[in-house]
């Protein structure tokens, strides 16, 4: 289960963290995505930097801090975030993604779009021309049809542009030792490798959705989705929180972001390692408490065999007393009324009989480990060992037993 991570602060402290760190770092501390700290800020009236704000900073280009005014409720003032605590990276891979971040601010390391795809990669290539050969879909966009593709869906229009962006974004990852490569699925899969981690990414151009009228006369309406023009690349996968997803054409086009979705690739192999971490360390743990669990109920078993185990013997014991209680008793009557015992006669046979059948049943005169008392060392009762000594129309190795009729008394008609 996740931690919940509740934190409580005012406007002002929230306006003062979120200028001195950039939300992509701080929304971690919150346990929130930094699009999630962005609605929590608008929420409250607290300004936050614009996009290209740190890169300024880090430049050393002077850049505006919007000012905090007052809030237009007093409510406001108190700003409680509930957030998720994000699982913490190991520090080799913390410090491999801020290394790598770093160098995408390095102005020697900016990834410039080409104006013309020329040299393009294989892969590119191979892409385009698919994408050139496609028919486009209901919604206007093409997609290559074959296997082996990158993982792009643009209009006609753009599919010129896609191929140098992939190229240029291509290029520039396995130039930092971020391996990319394709799945063989259905559909076509872009996979990059960061850090250890596989992530897959996609680039599409967005929608835009327009209203017609179906017939004039019963007003029936529909919607058509058509190609806006906007390029998006974003990370299919889901692995945590705490890092941005997609980049988009907007204020700024998504030729001169590329160095921000590398860095942003790099932040989300660190937590998909974080998170894998974290995964691993819950999963160790269930299966200690698993294994902790089933020794617990072994040991509940095995002393409730050992107490039902003891119930039975102490009950056989007390049986097999009363048998020999009950043996003294016929031969005390017996020399009450004058009848001899005689050897090998139906009393004295039966009164053998009797004397055996309490040594079997008694677990202190027993020989087998199973039914003796106290039982010898090492000696473990197991569930299917419980028995429940009584008398029964069978002996212990499953022999019938049909004992005689006790004797009569001499001159009785043994009706009294």
């Amino acid at each position: 289960m996740e931690e919940t991570k509740r934190t409580t602060l005012t406007r002002q402290e929230l306006y003062d963290r979120v200028w001195a760190t950039p939300m992509s770092k701080l929304c971690r501390e919150f346990g929130l995505s930094d699009v999630g700290l962005a609605k929590i800020c608008k929420a409250h009236e607290v300004p936050y930097p614009p996009p290209g704000y740190w890169a300024k900073v880090h430049s050393g280009v002077p850049a505006r801090k919007l000012p905090l005014k007052p809030a237009s409720d007093p409510a406001l003032d108190e700003v409680r975030i509930r957030g998720r605590a994000a699982p913490e990276p190991p520090a080799a891979a913390r410090e491999a993604a801020e290394a790598g971040a770093a160098a995408e601010r390095q102005a020697e390391n900016r990834i410039e779009v080409a104006a013309t795809l020329a040299d393009p990669l294989p892969l590119v290539e191979r892409t385009a021309r698919n994408l050139t050969a496609a028919k486009p879909g209901p919604d206007g966009r093409v997609r290559p049809r074959a296997g082996r593709c990158l993982d792009v869906e643009v209009s006609p229009a753009q599919v010129d542009r896609a191929a140098r962006l992939l190229d240029a974004l291509v290029k520039a990852l396995e130039a930092r030792g971020y391996p990319v490569s394709v799945g063989d699925e259905e559909r076509p899969k872009t996979w990059v490798t960061v850090l250890g981690e596989r992530m897959s990414v996609r680039l599409e151009e967005g929608l835009e959705h327009r209203e017609r009228v179906e017939s004039f006369f019963d007003r029936r309406h529909k919607h058509d989705s058509v190609p806006n023009g906007k390029l998006v690349l974003r990370i299919d996968d889901t692995l945590g929180w705490g890092y941005r997803r997609q980049w988009s054409d907007g204020k700024k086009a998504l030729d001169g972001m590329l160095n921000s979705v590398v860095a942003g690739l790099v932040k989300a192999a660190e937590t998909s390692v974080g998170l894998r971490e974290e995964n691993a360390r819950r999963e160790r743990e269930a299966k200690e408490a698993e294994r902790r669990r089933r020794e617990a109920e072994e040991r509940q078993r095995q002393e409730a065999a050992r107490v039902q185990d003891f119930n039975d013997k102490l009950a056989a014991w007390e049986q097999a007393e009363r048998v020999r209680a009950f043996v003294a008793a016929v031969r005390a009557d017996a020399a009450r009324r004058g009848v001899a015992v005689e050897p090998g006669g139906e009393l004295d046979r039966w009164l053998a009989w009797a004397a055996r059948r309490a040594d079997r049943v008694d677990p202190l005169a027993a020989t087998e480990p199973g039914r003796r008392w106290p039982p010898p060392a090492g000696y473990r009762v197991k569930l299917a060992d419980q028995h429940r000594f009584g008398w029964s129309g069978y002996d212990y190795d499953g022999t019938p037993i049909a004992p005689p009729d006790p004797p009569r008394p001499a001159g009785g008609s043994g009706g009294g």
